[in-house]
């Protein structure tokens, strides 16, 4: 194994428990998520190969999902009052955990195989 291999996967086994701390809310856990990307992103370019659907379509879906949640939120306290939450942002809040959920297998299914890779046809 080469010492290019090796590192990738040390990586991509290191972003995983970043991307646990994106569960946190999307102000926090979106910056988490951007320094998984990238990990992933320097990962996957010592793989010399791309990230599957698996893991990138959920990683955009999340940090899409919670800068609408984090401008929802912008707009909805304008005038510096702070008051209860708005519907919209309570369902943004849930639909980006749900997303980070999402986010979460697709980093275990890199990892997986990162460490067992397909075999050739």
């Amino acid at each position: 194994m080469s010492i290019r291999n090796l590192v990738g996967k040390v990586l991509t086994v290191l972003a995983l428990p970043v991307v646990f701390l994106g569960l946190i809310d999307p102000l926090e856990g979106g910056l988490a998520l951007i320094v998984a990307t990238l990990l992933y992103v320097l990962a996957f370019w010592l793989f010399k190969r791309a990230p599957s659907r698996w893991l990138w379509i959920p990683f955009l879906a999340t940090l899409v999902i919670g800068g609408g949640t984090i401008l929802l939120a912008v707009f909805e306290n304008r005038q510096g009052e702070f008051g209860p939450l708005l519907p919209p942002v309570i369902i943004g809040l849930w639909l980006y955990r749900v997303a980070v959920l999402a986010a979460l297998v697709g980093a275990l299914v890199t990892i997986k195989q990162a460490f067992f890779p397909a075999p050739a046809k």
